[in-house]
């Protein structure tokens, strides 16, 4: 009876540690209302654990008027992504915590005219175009999409402050526009108009922590060897 209730003990100890240790979270940037131009996006509300920024434009386009969305013009013609041409966002982990990014999700639309072609990219890494986090590409008939990824690796364990940026490039023409959230009229407008990113933002393990596990760890062998 005392060694199930020691197991027991231990085996409900390690999982109230390892849950404080797990902090699922989704950030979510929500456009509907936005009128388009506006000068940046707040986030829906502030994980537990961290920051997120607003959405911001790189000095390479141009803000442009579109229902639900944040909207921008001018981005690059070229085959590969302009350093200027994105949308931007930070995620700041808070002291004691450290951010996972494990999945995004984002919809758009583009103009006729607008990028086909879209890359995500992090400070972790410098913005390499050789080291993305996700790329994405339509056709040149495509208007309103959805983009979702799951089981991203790359941005784990950081404690400082991440950022994004999500290129679009290889427009149709210089004015041609893209938006991130949906317009209201078109096909597809029943997608969602909103950013989504899914990840952990969990307590960085004190030594307490760790040595209540390992802790727990040795008994549930000794406890073992025992039965044995």
């Amino acid at each position: 009876m005392m060694k199930r209730l020691l197991s027991s003990l231990i085996v409900g100890l390690l999982a109230t540690s390892m849950a404080a240790l797990a902090a699922p979270i989704t950030i979510t940037y929500t456009f509907t209302g936005s009128p388009g131009n506006q000068a940046s996006e707040p986030v829906d509300a502030n994980p537990v654990g961290g920051t997120a920024s607003d959405i911001t434009r790189g000095s390479g386009i141009t803000a442009n008027a579109g229902l639900n969305s944040i909207n921008s013009a001018g981005w690059t013609t070229n085959a590969t992504p302009d350093a200027n041409d994105y949308y931007q966002w930070v995620v700041t982990p808070d002291p004691g915590y450290e951010f996972d990014l494990t999945g995004i999700a984002w919809t758009g639309r583009r103009s006729a005219t607008g990028p086909v072609n879209f890359q995500l990219s992090s400070s972790v890494d410098g913005f390499a175009t050789s080291s993305v986090l996700a790329t994405y590409a339509v056709t040149d008939t495509t208007n309103n999409f959805r983009f979702t990824i799951s089981g991203l690796s790359g941005i784990e364990d950081e404690t400082a402050a991440v950022t994004f940026r999500l290129f679009g490039y290889s427009a149709e023409g210089s004015l041609g526009t893209f938006r991130l959230g949906i317009d209201s009229s078109s096909t597809g407008s029943t997608l969602p108009a909103n950013l989504q990113l899914t990840g952990d933002l969990s307590p960085i393990p004190t030594p307490g922590t760790l040595a209540l596990i390992g802790l727990g760890l040795a008994g549930l062998a000794a406890a073992r060897r025992r039965k044995q």
